[in-house]
């Protein structure tokens, strides 16, 4: 009988602990995902647009990534072109990141961050976990994190403190977010990510501002229109464009009130 009662209790174990398991990996949001596009804009100067794209799988010193591809959409558009090769463990939590077939991977995002502690990106660099929080993102609940940037000395003893910053899960950093050599002093900023013409996160997630709200405009006029030039006069018809709420949801038509987007303008129905 003993036997029996202790039996049921491994088994209940066993069973809690793969409920467990199970559910913290459905709550994680994946970084990697074929098509997902992420847009940023220069600091300097915001007519200038790039965006780098999830597109399809390769194969580099026997192991599968995704390959990242970029490109710059405005002032002139330009061809997709290979950037880098990617790979995420989804059950960790955690995205690697290969430049080329000459050059060692590096862990680009450790999204485990609370329980890990820190973890190095470079050599000489990494991230220190200092707060997290479940937020909504677009009807999505994602992990925000704040952590603290360090550098090491020779010693392996921390030099010097860079100060405070922020990325999302399945998002990735506030500024670029692909682009790891550009940490931290990244040139750019991140401006929206979209998976399957959906806008699933964009710089307002991070703090909303006024600022950002115009960067996402003309961001979303770009996707809207195709063309080179995204200050270009809305259509007469717009109607027959790609329409845009707000917050970056996709309309099937003009709303018959409120305020929409076409072409990065903000339009009003009353």
């Amino acid at each position: 009988m003993k036997h029996k009662v202790l039996l049921r209790l491994v088994m209940l174990s066993l069973f809690m602990a793969f409920c467990v398991g199970s559910s913290a990996q459905e709550d994680y949001e994946p970084f990697i995902k074929t098509g997902k596009t992420w847009y940023c804009m220069d600091e300097e100067d915001e007519n200038i647009i790039f965006c780098y794209m999830v597109s399809g799988d390769t194969v580099i010193n026997n192991t599968k990534y995704a390959k990242i591809l970029f490109r710059n959409c405005t002032p002139k558009v330009s061809e997709w072109e290979f950037f880098a090769a990617m790979r995420e463990d989804v059950e960790n939590r955690k995205v690697y990141y290969l430049k080329s077939q000459f050059e060692n991977e590096r862990l680009m995002y450790n999204f485990n961050l609370e329980e890990d502690g820190s973890y190095f990106y470079e050599e000489k660099c990494g991230w220190e976990y200092y707060d997290s929080k479940w937020v909504v993102v677009k009807n999505i609940n994602r992990r925000f994190y704040e952590y603290v940037w360090f550098y090491v000395d020779e010693n392996d003893e921390r030099s010097s403190i860079i100060g405070l910053d922020f990325f999302i899960e399945g998002i990735g950093f506030q500024y670029n977010p692909i682009d790891i050599d550009t940490w931290p002093n990244s040139f750019c900023r991140f401006v929206a990510c979209f998976e399957n013409d959906e806008c699933v996160a964009d710089a307002n997630n991070f703090y909303p501002s006024r600022e950002n709200t115009e960067r996402i405009n003309k961001v979303l006029g770009f996707i809207q229109t195709g063309i080179n030039n995204i200050n270009s006069d809305a259509p007469e018809n717009d109607s027959a464009r790609s329409i845009y709420s707000l917050d970056g949801r996709r309309l099937q038509q003009v709303p018959e009130k409120g305020v929409y987007i076409v072409n990065g303008r903000k339009m009003v129905r009353k």
